[in-house]
């Protein structure tokens, strides 16, 4: 959510040519999955009609992301916008956010060994058992955090599409509350 949230701060800063840059780096990455889906493919099983059909629209893809490779220069493991994900947090004035915050939840919702030892509690017997609620204290501003992000992000879908997320966002955060009385968001 947080990468999300930077991406989204980010383009609003330039909207036009980042949005530009963020379609065009859809072509660049839907051309790498049809080609993982030719790869290990169905596509002999389709119809002669629509196999052309795919083959044309695999074409004009391919053709989109040579242009956007072209122009951006997007490359395989880079980030669309071309920076880091700090670099971004940086320009939004987020930076603070991602070395106190970000980092830390990414550990901690993340699978790994630091993410699973706040879930599990070792028994005097040597027993280990699996917690379904987290013991380390970064729940609570994980969960705030959380829902300034998705409230960032759907406020801007909302304000054009109208999804009414931030009421579902809203009943969220309620049901939390009776699971977790002791977290105050």
């Amino acid at each position: 959510m947080f990468e999300a949230a930077v991406s989204i701060a980010w383009i609003s800063k330039d909207v036009e040519s980042r949005l530009e840059r963020y379609a065009s780096y859809q072509y660049f990455t839907a051309q790498k999955y049809r080609e993982l889906k030719e790869k290990g493919s169905d596509i002999e099983k389709l119809s002669p009609a629509k196999r052309e059909e795919w083959a044309k629209e695999s074409e004009w893809i391919r053709s989109e992301a040579k242009k956007a490779r072209h122009k951006y220069g997007f490359r395989p493991h880079l980030s669309w916008s071309g920076k880091s994900l700090r670099n971004m947090a940086e320009d939004v004035g987020w930076l603070e956010r991602y070395d106190r915050l970000y980092k830390i939840y990414s550990e901690v919702t993340h699978s790994g060994v630091a993410g699973a030892h706040d879930f599990i509690t070792q028994h005097n017997s040597g027993v280990l058992l699996i917690d379904n609620l987290p013991k380390f204290p970064h729940a609570i501003p994980c969960l705030q955090e959380a829902y300034l992000y998705l409230t960032l992000a759907f406020g801007l879908a909302d304000a054009y599409i109208g999804l009414g997320m931030n009421e579902i966002i809203d009943r969220a955060m309620v049901d939390i509350q009776h699971i977790r009385p002791d977290v105050q968001i």
